[in-house]
């Protein structure tokens, strides 16, 4: 399989882009928002997020328009050798299942007594973020659609 790889942030962390370097992963940096929320006089942290997430995802779905998923992963997760290997085998369920929004490789409930089956995959009703998967018709059909409005004027 061919992997394109790509970063993309608002920030500008010197240690993140040279290790992006060093693995020819292509940076694609945005300029810090100061759009404001439509209730309010400030822009708030979950403002910010949306925005950036809004951002990189339209950015990476126009840089590669052919392709079926996008798969994000918070630049300080640390991941196991198998990380790959797992959305992997998650593709096939994505595409069968249209309602679900994504796969991640992020547990908050990944506790000794509840994350003990290698095998077990657990659907959730919150978005655990940080390492996921998610396909451009679930984007298209689903979630741009009601993207919050908030990160609708970004510049």
């Amino acid at each position: 399989a061919v992997v394109s790889t790509q970063s993309t942030g608002d920030g500008y962390d010197l240690e993140t882009f040279a290790v992006a370097r060093q693995f020819g992963i292509r940076l694609v940096r945005f300029p810090k928002t100061d759009s404001k929320n439509h209730k309010e006089d400030t822009f708030n942290h979950a403002d910010h997020i949306a925005t950036n997430y809004k951002r990189s995802l339209d950015a990476l779905w126009a840089m590669y328009p052919d392709k079926e998923f996008v798969f994000i992963m918070e630049d300080d997760l640390i991941v196991s050798p198998d990380f790959f290997d797992y959305f992997n085998q998650l593709v096939p369920i994505l595409r069968s299942d249209k309602t679900l929004f994504s796969a991640s490789a992020w547990n908050d409930n990944g506790y000794g007594h509840s994350a003990k089956d290698p095998t077990m995959i657990y659907r959730t009703e919150f978005f655990p973020g940080l390492g996921w998967i998610m396909s451009k018709k679930f984007w298209l059909e689903v979630v741009e659609p009601t993207w919050p409005k908030c990160s609708q004027g970004y510049s």
